[in-house]
């Protein structure tokens, strides 16, 4: 958290700013983070999950992950999922990405699904 004494005047951007602060948070993540809508398509990563890929931001949006990182193009299975009464259903997947360089790579990836204004689910993380 900011401290609210802070001269140079960051904690007040921050405040006035939310949206600087939030892409400051993500983009500092040692994660991936990769923003997904009802359509299945990409459209936010982090500078990780573009690191994690191999990929350039610009490619991955608009993708359909499962489609453009799976060895076979389909969607995993998750080997874990639970239920939230506010969240909605999470799920956990240790799978084997293709990297962009035609790399394999093995990941630990989490979904959570995430609300819209009117509350209704509207993608996932």
């Amino acid at each position: 958290m900011l401290p609210e004494t802070r001269k140079d005047g960051l904690a007040a951007s921050f405040r006035t700013e939310p949206e600087l602060f939030y892409r400051t948070v993500l983009e500092s993540l040692s994660e991936g983070v990769v923003l997904v809508g009802a359509d299945r398509r990409i459209f936010y990563a982090n500078r990780m999950a573009s690191e994690i890929t191999g990929y350039a931001l610009e490619e991955l949006l608009g993708q359909i992950g499962y489609e453009l990182l799976m060895p076979d193009g389909r969607a995993p299975q998750p080997d874990c999922s639970s239920t939230h009464p506010v969240l909605g259903k999470t799920e956990c997947f240790e799978v084997e990405i293709k990297r962009k360089d035609g790399r394999l790579h093995w990941v630990h990836i989490q979904t959570t699904p995430y609300r819209n204004d009117p509350g209704e689910i509207g993608g996932t993380v």
